[in-house]
């Protein structure tokens, strides 16, 4: 006797073999009800940081400065075509000797600069210089032209974050070398430069709660139409609630030391550590001694999308 096929599974068949999806049978096994990341928790030390750019600066030669980066690859989403330090954040350190320049280019990513060492560093932004000290932060938007070059005496060094992963899954990445010098021009924007001294005055005139400041860059964090910044001021003993948010974001420990717990695993941190912070991950940051975190997160654009959401736990 011949088996009897379901008439289900006969048009289901058909359907993958003429490239479709029969979702009556997809949408019960595959829709998730929580958000899904390849991204884990990850911790980057800054000894291992520190380690990799002392490498980087004497291994890679003179006059290579668009090759001497060491970006943070997160294990979970390694080997998928792109380096990505969450889903949809790249961060990277890049180092230029004294007397270097980075070639002029721009590309279709959004892009933060965090200075964190140097003192000769100027950013030329759409024509326009920019000094780049440590703890400025310099906001380049997608499309600027812009070179690096360090005039000083010493190294300078930086945190490099875009949405290069975001951009990638868009399929909208593209990136150009500038064929000379770029003008000051009314068509390009001059860039937006955040001054620590700007920040630290603002955090000073922050009323904290529960010994927690979290003070954002501009007026609400947003300083591109994909990434948002904030800095994060901890008192001693202090803690941040405990929270989960749709977005995903990139730690650097500016000052201090603690720890952080994210989706429950617990990572100590000291001056110059990078942490990983996948979306929909529950998170919370305790700090030794008073500590200062630069924030790097792609909530613009999910609220942008109207997508972004957070939750608190109850304590």
């Amino acid at each position: 006797m011949s088996a009897v096929t379901d008439p289900e599974d006969t048009v289901a068949s058909w359907a993958r073999n003429n490239h479709l999806v029969p979702l009556w049978i997809a949408a019960a096994r595959d829709v998730p009800t929580a958000p899904l990341t390849d991204a884990v928790a990850h911790h980057w030390p800054s000894s291992v940081i520190r380690n990799a750019v002392e490498n980087a600066a004497q291994v890679v030669a003179e006059g290579r400065t668009e090759r001497r980066i060491v970006g943070l690859a997160n294990p979970g989403v390694e080997g998928d075509g792109v380096v990505a330090t969450t889903d949809t954040l790249f961060a990277a350190v890049q180092i230029v000797h004294p007397g270097e320049r980075v070639p002029p280019h721009r590309h279709s990513m959004s892009s933060i600069r965090f200075g964190m060492e140097g003192d000769g560093v100027v950013a030329l932004v759409n024509g326009t210089s920019v000094p780049l000290r440590p703890r400025d932060l310099l906001v380049q938007q997608a499309g600027d032209w812009h070179a690096h070059q360090n005039n000083g005496r010493g190294r300078g060094v930086w945190l490099d974050g875009l949405d290069l992963p975001l951009v990638s899954r868009l399929a909208a990445v593209w990136f150009e070398l500038a064929d000379g010098p770029i003008e000051t021009s009314q068509e390009h924007p001059r860039p937006t430069l955040y001054r620590w001294e700007e920040m630290q005055a603002a955090i000073d005139r922050t009323v904290a709660i529960d010994g927690v400041r979290r003070v954002p860059y501009g007026d609400d964090g947003r300083v591109t139409g994909t990434l948002g910044c904030e800095i994060a001021a901890i008192d001693a003993g202090c803690s941040t609630p405990k929270w989960r948010e749709a977005s995903s974001s990139i730690v650097m420990v500016v000052e201090g030391n603690g720890t952080s717990e994210v989706e429950g695993a617990t990572v100590t941190w000291g001056e110059g550590d990078v942490v990983a912070v996948p979306a929909w991950s529950w998170q919370q940051h305790h700090a030794s001694s008073p500590a200062l975190l630069f924030r790097l997160s792609d909530q613009p654009a999910l609220v942008a999308l109207e997508i972004y959401r957070e939750e608190y736990a109850i304590e």
